[in-house]
């Protein structure tokens, strides 16, 4: 123990396991796919519906994203100033879904969908309302995790963010899509 403080070299080394993987910025820092997450997530073609139930399967329990969990990601080569106005709602969705109460491969069959019209139409921002999951506290919100799993397969996602309260904060998302065909 350091005489100038009060905490113990055990305390120390409990609380750097308990940060390992969480990004600097306070969101948790996205996790390696499994060889079996890597193959569901390969392609939004046929049969793209069973990845659904695959990917949430191949999720650790301990990997699993929680009802508050802040989700986000982006790609690289994303504007940053792009990026903050997507996490503060400034890039207003033209396109809302609600996923609340569908199984995960009608949520993911919807989702799809929804992604590939806004892609016809040449949309900007899709809000994806998924809810926090189950009344049940012990159960995990699928429809979430599988979005968070599933969405960064997708070429035309460039980034998504939990969405500002006004839009469903931790139950919903901002999907930036790209603008290339």
């Amino acid at each position: 123990m350091n005489n100038n403080d009060h905490v113990s070299d055990e305390d120390r080394k409990l609380f750097r396991q308990t940060i390992d993987g969480i990004d600097p910025r306070g969101y948790e820092a996205p996790r390696p796919l499994s060889p079996e997450q890597q193959r569901a997530q390969g392609t939004d073609e046929e049969p793209y519906l069973s990845n659904a139930e695959l990917l949430l399967n191949n999720i650790p329990h301990d990997q699993w994203v929680g009802r508050d969990c802040v989700l986000h990601f982006s790609r690289t080569g994303v504007n940053h100033r792009q990026l903050n106005r997507l996490k503060m709602g400034k890039v207003r969705p033209q396109i809302r879904i609600d996923l609340h109460g569908m199984t995960t491969i009608e949520a993911q069959s919807m989702a799809h969908s929804c992604l590939e019209q806004a892609k016809t139409q040449g949309v900007q921002c899709v809000l994806i309302i998924h809810g926090k999951g189950s009344h049940n506290q012990n159960d995990p919100p699928k429809i979430k995790n599988l979005l968070n799993q599933w969405l960064p397969s997708r070429e035309d996602v460039l980034a998504f963010h939990q969405s500002c309260p006004r839009d469903g904060g931790s139950g919903a998302l901002y999907v930036l899509l790209s603008n290339k065909s």
